[in-house]
């Protein structure tokens, strides 16, 4: 160990990325991952994407969604948690795992509960991409209605607040 460290120093590496060095990891494209995941989740933040929380208790989620247990997501839900607003450590919610396994009674049930369709994993991929790279139809029809549902209440939303700032700044004038 000490030999390996002293060759990570003598390449101007930090001993805990020594071993990483050697061992032929690219830290370049680790760095650029961490920064395009940090850019990722910061977008979908201020896109108005709820926020995934890496947690003890995602474990149990993710699990039971990819299981396939709906008796312990509706326990859990049951518990208070919040079934849509955790993940792993990928960021992968437990609607990626129901979707990439073809477990639509989940997806359903997930859906149901206000898990967000269109959350992307720290590898940009969404539970609709999974279900459709894993060749699960009824997840894909499942996602793709729940995508466009929340598509179209974004864009009358939006409609919404224009219609309100233009009623806003029509008053402002007329004042």
């Amino acid at each position: 160990m000490a030999i390996l460290k002293e060759a990570g120093a003598k390449k101007g590496l930090a001993p805990s990325r020594s071993l990483l060095s050697l061992a032929g990891s690219d830290h370049g494209a680790t760095s650029e991952l961490r920064s395009s995941t940090r850019s990722s989740r910061t977008s979908s933040v201020l896109r108005g994407e709820p926020r995934v929380e890496v947690s003890k208790d995602a474990t149990f989620v993710v699990n039971a969604a990819a299981e396939g247990d709906l008796e312990e997501l509706v326990r859990l839900a049951a518990s208070g948690l919040n079934l849509g607003a955790v993940g792993d450590y990928d960021f992968r919610t437990a609607l990626h795992l129901s979707a990439s396994n073809g477990h639509a009674h989940i997806v359903r049930y997930l859906l149901s509960q206000g898990a967000w369709p269109n959350s992307a994993d720290r590898f940009g991929n969404t539970p609709l991409s999974d279900a459709i790279r894993e060749g699960h139809d009824a997840c894909k029809e499942l996602l793709t209605s729940a995508s466009k549902a929340v598509a179209k209440k974004s864009l009358l939303e939006r409609l919404e607040e224009s219609s309100a700032a233009e009623t806003a700044e029509t008053a402002t004038e007329a004042a």
